[in-house]
């Protein structure tokens, strides 16, 4: 194996460590109350290495959530291969987001906070909300009937079910205020 081979996967390895010990470390502490030298030392990494992977404490959040969009494009396929049943496929995969939203609700807060300013954030948010207004639209498609929203509606729904809590509320009252809100958007749509 090439010098470059290992390199390379010793580099990936080592950001898969800080971004796991990240996540564990931002639900404890928080996001304010992790230091660098923290994920540094669980890493077992310098901070000059941390800074070469990251720059900084918000990139960890922004791969974290573009990690946890791909996780949701595999759920939604691995319940398509399960089950045809787009209505369930659907909810199944918004209550999937709300799961995810509770186990690391600090992580999820401080990722709606960023995206307030930066277009990286937003477009992160964008996709996850896209995500769900497509699976709403192929579920209704799958029943035979139209979606009484629009896909910009949809969006902008989901996007209130999920990002307005995070922004509005404390991180546990918002993941109750999400869950309850996305059960009584797919009790309306699916009835």
């Amino acid at each position: 194996m090439s010098k470059t081979g290992l390199a390379e996967r010793k580099k990936n390895r080592n950001i898969e460590i800080v971004m796991h010990n990240a996540l564990h470390f931002f639900e404890e502490n928080g996001y304010d109350g992790t230091t660098i030298e923290q994920l540094c030392d669980a890493a077992m990494i310098s901070q000059s290495t941390f800074f070469n992977y990251f720059g900084t404490k918000e990139k960890i959040v922004e791969l974290v959530m573009n990690d946890s969009l791909n996780d949701c494009y595999e759920y939604r396929d691995k319940l398509l291969a399960e089950n045809g049943d787009m209505r369930e496929t659907a909810a199944k995969m918004l209550m999937f987001i709300c799961d995810a939203n509770e186990k690391y609700c600090n992580t999820v807060c401080v990722f709606h906070r960023i995206a307030l300013q930066r277009q990286e954030f937003r477009e992160i948010e964008e996709a996850h909300n896209v995500l769900g207004a497509q699976m709403v639209e192929a579920a209704f498609e799958s029943m035979g009937e139209a979606c009484p929203f629009s896909t910009e509606t949809l969006k902008v729904i989901l996007g209130g079910c999920f990002v307005d809590p995070f922004l509005t509320l404390p991180p546990k009252e918002a993941c109750e205020r999400t869950r309850r809100a996305v059960s009584e958007l797919l009790d309306h749509l699916f009835k």
